[in-house]
C-alpha cells in the first residue's frame, strides 16, 4: 500500500462564508484526487506488465486481470486531511516489494491443457514502479486540486474571488 496525503489550507474563511462552497468542497477535492490518480494507476499497471520482465506469458494480451490487483485506496478524511494512494495485491505487490514467489505449477507450452509441470518459484527484485509514480505524479494531483478547488471557489463566489 502506498499513500499520499495532503492537507489543505487556506479555505477556512471561505468555508465560513458559505454553506454551498463548504459542503462542494470535499467532493470536489477527492474528485480531483480520484482522476489524477487512477491515472497514475495505469501507468503503474503498464509499467508491471511491460517493465518487470513477468509480463505477456502472466498477464496475457489483455491485462485486465491487473484491474484487481493495482487499486485505488478509498480517500479517508479527517478534518482537513486526505489520505488515498495505490494498493497492491498478489504478484504486483511482489513485484513492487521485492520477494519470493512460492513453487507451483505452469502449463507446458503455448497452453496445452494437461501438460502441467512444477515451477520451483523465484526470488523477484524490487522495482518500486508505484512509489516512482507517486512521487512523479504528486505535484500534478496537487495541481488538479487546486484547479479544481479553484473552478468551485469561481462558481461559488464568482469572479470576484477568482
Amino acid at each position: 500500500m502506498i499513500d499520499v496525503m495532503v492537507e489543505l489550507k487556506g479555505v477556512d474563511k471561505l468555508m465560513a462564508s458559505s454553506e454551498g462552497f463548504r459542503k462542494k468542497l470535499p467532493g470536489t477535492v477527492l474528485n480531483a484526487f480520484r482522476r489524477k490518480i487512477r491515472r497514475t494507476i495505469t501507468t503503474v499497471k503498464r509499467d508491471i506488465k511491460t517493465q518487470s520482465g513477468i509480463g505477456q506469458t502472466i498477464w496475457g494480451k489483455n491485462p485486465s486481470g491487473l484491474d484487481k490487483l493495482v487499486t485505488l485506496i478509498k480517500a479517508r478524511v479527517s478534518g482537513t486531511t486526505i489520505e488515498t494512494g495505490i494498493k497492491l495485491k498478489g504478484l504486483p505487490s511482489i513485484i513492487e516489494q521485492g520477494g519470493r514467489i512460492k513453487p507451483h505449477e505452469i502449463r507446458n507450452g503455448f497452453g496445452r491443457r494437461g501438460n502441467r509441470i512444477p515451477h520451483p518459484g523465484m526470488t523477484v527484485r524490487s522495482h518500486l514502479f508505484a512509489r516512482r509514480a507517486l512521487d512523479r505524479d504528486t505535484s500534478e494531483v496537487l495541481m488538479e486540486v487546486r484547479t479544481s478547488v479553484q473552478k468551485l471557489i469561481s462558481q461559488t463566489f464568482g469572479a470576484q474571488a477568482a
